[in-house]
């Protein structure tokens, strides 16, 4: 009995540990200029960094901050990783700030979810200050419209580029209506399509070469699972139009929160996301047991975000 409560509570500590482990994070909010003149611009920086592998959720960012600091430009969130540590990640994004009125602006915390923890950065204070005026330089009048007689010769100078571009279109017009006049008949042999695979089912095809070629029980692992995240990303930008291809692991991650995907399945996709970048830069060594699951996860999400074809759907219907 003392055996089995002594492994319980080894169990439970370790996952305590694990949990507290993954929700540590470090974040920072940075202005490079504490001190501008009205509408002029500082530049704030927003930093957070973390275990690779943790859900990180950035602030929500409007147009304008609480106190009146209008946002004129948000950056991208850039992706590196710690130079010491491979495992911490950081993603910082930079934001352009201005205020159009003299006065003490208090920047509030910004709140960062690190799963489902929160964790915010300093406070911030922005001073803003009048533009310096001469009391005594003189007012200067505002001059009037000046009214000009209508003349064709000027109407024409001012607007002979006009003229000039309908009758380029006008010549371009009759060259296509005489081309078509004049082409020959198209051939009244009829083309063959031939139909493209669906998405899904190219997607099972490689997943099935891969698994035949065996390339982590050959020890290799990171070209393994190059090809699985690859064939992930071909699926996705086929089937949900997500730029998968030219995106990272957290643009990705993003990108699917407005696709018609089952949350269990979007964190399915994540996960294999985060055991491949362990893989590829923290150089990580996977259980047998977790290439395998990597892999069936993946068969699991295409087989249920698949476009179920016409025919299938009927057959379907027929055999309820």
């Amino acid at each position: 009995m003392k055996k089995y409560l002594f492994l319980f509570l080894t169990l439970l500590f370790s996952a305590a540990a694990s949990f507290g482990q993954e929700s540590k994070a470090e974040v920072l909010a940075l202005i490079d200029s504490n001190k501008i003149k009205v509408g002029d611009q500082a530049h704030l920086l927003l930093e957070i960094s973390f275990s690779a592998g943790s859900n990180v959720i950035f602030p929500v960012l409007k147009d304008t901050l609480k106190g009146g600091i209008t946002i004129v430009e948000i950056g991208e969130i850039d992706t590196s990783y710690d130079a010491d540590d491979v495992k911490v990640k950081v993603l910082s994004q930079q934001l352009t700030i201005t205020a159009w009125d003299s006065g003490f602006y208090p920047i509030e915390p910004f709140v960062f979810d690190v799963n489902g923890v929160a964790f915010e950065t300093k406070p911030l204070l922005l001073e803003v200050m009048d533009v310096p005026l001469n009391p005594e330089a003189d007012i200067k009048d505002i001059k009037g419209i000046v009214e000009t007689p209508f003349s064709i010769l000027e109407f024409l100078k001012e607007y002979w580029y006009y003229f000039v571009g309908a009758l380029i279109t006008l010549l371009i017009l009759a060259f296509i209506a005489k081309y078509l006049r004049n082409r020959p008949k198209a051939s009244t042999e009829q083309k063959i399509i031939i139909p493209t695979v669906p998405a899904h089912e190219e997607a099972l095809a490689a997943l099935a070469t891969l698994e035949q070629q065996k390339l982590w029980q050959q020890d290799k692992v990171k070209e393994y699972y190059s090809e699985l995240t690859h064939i992930l990303r071909v699926y996705l930008e086929r089937r949900f139009d997500i730029h998968a291809l030219e995106q990272t692991s957290d643009e990705i991650i993003l990108g699917m929160r407005s696709a018609d995907i089952p949350e269990v399945e979007k964190k399915k996709v994540m996960h294999v996301l985060m055991v491949a970048d362990m893989v590829k830069f923290a150089k990580e060594q996977p259980l047998g047991s977790e290439n395998e699951a990597a892999i069936a996860e993946i068969k699991k999400v295409i087989e249920l975000t698949k476009i179920i074809e016409k025919e299938e759907k009927e057959a379907k219907e027929d055999e309820a």
